[in-house]
């Protein structure tokens, strides 16, 4: 059950992010709470994602329908999750 949802939630990502044509080689640069500069592709962001429990990655999923409901840019929340994996 758990590999067949996992399954299900990458290839509805993976088919996301191609019909949307999003960029995955974008890299998001911002500075750290240390004040250091970070580059961070989203491709990284897509990967990390890919491995989080699936009550997390329920949660990513709703959140880009919503944005993607309202044609808003979901290059702005890959962002801010990118910044968030960088606090690891």
């Amino acid at each position: 059950m758990e590999l067949n949802k996992k399954l299900k939630f990458e290839n509805w990502l993976d088919v996301f992010m191609e019909e949307k044509e999003v960029n995955t080689e974008r890299v998001f640069e911002f500075i750290n709470s240390e004040g250091i500069w970070n580059y961070m592709p989203l491709s990284v962001v897509i990967e990390f994602i890919k491995q989080l429990p699936n009550n997390q990655k329920d949660q990513i999923k709703t959140q880009i329908m919503k944005i993607d409901f309202v044609n808003g840019n979901v290059y702005n929340f890959f962002e801010y999750l990118a910044k968030g994996i960088n606090q690891f």
